[in-house]
């Protein structure tokens, strides 16, 4: 069984040293879905080391993918960071931008 390779197509910093990263899973080139893994970073002497936790979520699907989207956004609705896709309290500037997208969203709007 061939490897599979993973291209990086987001990251998030959830923790001082931590990281989620989204990524697309090929294998022999052909593409078999997306992986959203926790990546931890250490630096070892001057050299910066990236180790990536097993077991993440392997997603086959973009319609998958979209759910937990959709999961994470119901999930800022329902604790009072975001209304219906705006963010509530900008902490950073990407934030902010993200928060101009969704400012034409109605109640009955999913985020995409």
């Amino acid at each position: 069984m061939a490897e599979l390779n993973y291209f990086e197509l987001s990251k998030a910093k959830i923790g001082e040293h931590e990281d989620v990263v989204i990524s697309q899973t090929t294998r022999d080139g052909e593409e078999i879905g997306y992986s959203v893994s926790k990546c931890t970073n250490a630096k070892v002497g001057d050299k910066e080391v990236k180790m990536f936790l097993k077991h993440g979520l392997g997603i086959m699907s973009e319609s998958s993918l979209l759910n937990l989207y959709n999961a994470i956004g119901d999930a800022l609705v329902q604790i009072g960071t975001i209304e219906y896709g705006r963010a509530v309290e900008a902490e950073t500037e990407r934030v902010e931008e993200e928060e101009a997208r969704f400012t034409d969203l109605g109640e009955d709007d999913k985020y995409w």
